[in-house]
């Protein structure tokens, strides 16, 4: 092929001059072309399919669920514990033997203060068990895969929810009557509108309850990362 300018001497598949720089022929994009059968129309080779590697597998996978309501899961359920109140039972038990034991063998039978004895002892059982069960039935926690929830009252009811993805720090705190009932204190600090931390009161398996919630705030930072990175 010569140059329709200089008529140097080109290559087949030149575009340009390499003498005189002019343009030889138009660029024009090259298509492979399948073989077409007998009496078809070739057509344009269609991409060639990327393997998946285990990387993208795993983005997927931990991405298909990120903030969808349908998937959040029920982790853990609980309220405060019945035996959170054992040590009141007998501390109450204990002062009842002691007052008795003086009244009994000071007084006489059907006195004034034995009949006030039976009156408080009456009074302050009922008034224990109201306590109880007002702080028992009135509260109640639930953990899920994406929030922290939190339910008050018994006729009405307040409900708050934090995010997991909130949440900054978790803590254990069992004080001596605590360990000796078998409950403990959950405190989730969250930096959600600056709250202050939040508790689940005298829950039996702290630790459980815990654990849960360290997997569940690492899970689902997880996928907030590997959905970004995938964006």
């Amino acid at each position: 092929m010569n140059c329709p300018r200089c008529h140097s001497t080109l290559e087949s598949d030149s575009r340009f001059c390499n003498q005189c720089g002019a343009t030889v022929q138009p660029y024009s994009r090259r298509i492979a072309v399948h073989p077409s059968p007998p009496g078809g129309v070739p057509t344009s080779a269609p991409p060639a399919p990327q393997p998946a590697t285990a990387a993208t597998v795993a983005a997927t996978a931990a991405t298909a669920n990120v903030d969808d309501p349908a998937a959040e899961q029920l982790l853990w359920q609980g309220r405060p514990a019945w035996r959170a109140f054992h040590v009141e039972w007998a501390l109450w038990a204990i002062g009842g033997a002691v007052s008795a034991y003086y009244v009994f063998t000071r007084t006489q039978t059907g006195s004034f203060s034995r009949n006030a004895w039976w009156l408080v002892m009456a009074a302050l059982a009922v008034g224990l068990l109201t306590r109880q069960l007002l702080i028992i039935f009135g509260v109640r926690y639930r953990l899920t895969s994406q929030r922290v929830f939190i339910d008050r009252g018994i006729l009405s009811l307040i409900t708050d929810q934090t995010e997991l993805i909130q949440v900054d720090d978790v803590r254990i705190r069992r004080s001596l009557i605590q360990r000796i009932c078998g409950v403990g204190t959950v405190e989730i600090s969250s930096n959600e509108n600056g709250e202050d931390s939040i508790t689940l009161e005298s829950i039996e398996t702290p630790q459980t309850v815990s654990e849960a919630l360290r997997r569940s705030v690492q899970t689902i930072r997880m996928r907030k990362t590997l959905f970004v990175e995938s964006v």
